[in-house]
């Protein structure tokens, strides 16, 4: 049963980026459709995933806790020890964009901010642990 809901789920998920990824001529197509699909991801599809990845690796990616920068956080683990390559550039930016989309969806809560430093603190977040290593 684990493997299956494990398996429709990365089907889904295929079949959201997938379609459109057909047609995309360069890499910069592909990033754009990859966003744009993490973006507007139904909010269900999007919990389910997450739930379903969370309990395949071991990990609970979200919790009733969770801030949208600890989901970031807790995506970017799953690739293990922070690179700055493109792969682990890629995982930075598409964890980033689904934590984004999990706070509009109101899967997670919205990080503790300074006013006006808000999305600052999101990049930071995001970007400064592949920076440190």
């Amino acid at each position: 049963m684990r493997l299956r809901t494990l398996a429709t789920s990365a089907a889904v998920a295929a079949s959201l980026i997938l379609a459109p990824v057909a047609n995309a001529q360069t890499l910069g197509d592909l990033d754009k459709l990859a966003s744009q699909a993490i973006a507007t991801a139904d909010c269900r599809v999007l919990k389910t995933t997450l739930d379903t990845v969370g309990r395949a690796t071991g990990n609970q990616l979200i919790g009733p806790e969770t801030t949208r920068n600890q989901l970031a956080r807790n995506l970017q683990a799953l690739n293990g020890t922070p690179r700055l390559d493109m792969l682990g550039l890629a995982v930075i930016k598409y964890s980033g964009t689904a934590a984004d989309r999990a706070l509009t969806c109101n899967l997670v809560k919205p990080d503790p901010t300074v006013p006006g430093l808000a999305q600052l603190s999101s990049l930071l977040n995001d970007y400064a642990p592949a920076l440190s290593s």
